[in-house]
């Protein structure tokens, strides 16, 4: 089965395909209502496990300057690293975050690093405006 997702308030809609192929890069668009630039962030707040997130949140894709509702009109941060749960961590949360960006932000680039992530941090240092999330789970048992 096809994991996809949608949050209808705000229309994004993700479709990674089937469990085996979410390794890609999946394909993620939304309505926007009107022009301006979009932020999304993908993190697993699980990392290494729900039990124990001492990694949380891994940051597994950042698209800053998101135009047209489309992902691929945004410019790449953080190049997408599909879900990869420990065997036996149990369930992950892997969490959409959409959110508008204002006008003349500048981002930094990341550290190759991807654990420790605050979205939250992320959020307030530019100043980006939360619009919705959305969220699916996946086990490597």
């Amino acid at each position: 089965s096809c994991i996809c997702g949608q949050l209808t308030r705000f229309l994004l809609s993700f479709c990674l395909g089937r469990a085996t192929e979410a390794a890609n890069q999946p394909v993620v668009t939304f309505s926007s209502s009107g022009p301006g630039t979009y932020t999304l962030v993908m993190t697993d707040p699980d990392a290494p496990s729900r039990k124990d997130p001492k990694f949380g949140e891994w940051r597994h894709w950042v698209v800053t300057d998101i135009t047209g509702g489309d992902v691929k009109n945004g410019k790449i941060l953080t190049s997408y690293h599909g879900p990869a749960p420990p065997a036996g961590s149990g369930k992950h949360r892997y969490v959409f975050l959409l959110f508008k960006q204002p006008e003349g932000v500048q981002f930094k680039p990341f550290p190759e690093e991807r654990p420790h992530f605050k979205a939250r941090d992320f959020m307030k240092q530019h100043n980006l405006s939360p619009i919705g999330a959305t969220f699916f789970e996946s086990e490597n048992k």
